[in-house]
């Protein structure tokens, strides 16, 4: 093969594959599975305080206004393992804040995610 006519073919080749994935992309944003929920609370709360003050607070003044709401969590996933019929036992942790007198506790997808 000459070098014109490698040139303009490696271009199409590549054109194409850029068509390919964008239509890939397209497809999957189109018709992909979602299993996500999303859920929202509106919460009205009571007592409350500005966001900001005067004069600044210290770590040691944060700490002592927000420490009885910070929580440690720790998540426990079972996975089964293929081919061996058992299954497998991992622990995961991360951190929250609780955020109402329920006793309800806001932290990341990604803490939960998994858990059973």
């Amino acid at each position: 093969m000459s070098r014109r006519l490698r040139t303009p073919l490696i271009a199409s080749l590549l054109a194409a594959a850029c068509v390919g994935a964008g239509g890939g992309a397209l497809l999957y944003s189109a018709f992909g599975s979602s299993n996500t929920k999303t859920v929202v609370h509106q919460v009205t709360v009571r007592d409350t305080q500005p966001a900001s003050s005067a004069t600044p607070l210290s770590v040691n003044a944060i700490y002592r206004n927000t420490y009885k709401g910070v929580v440690e969590i720790t998540i426990t996933s079972t996975s089964s393992v293929p081919g061996f019929g058992g299954s497998q036992s991992s622990q995961a942790e991360g951190s929250g804040f609780v955020y109402d007198s329920n006793g309800d506790v806001v932290t990341n997808q990604h803490v939960v995610d998994g858990a059973n």
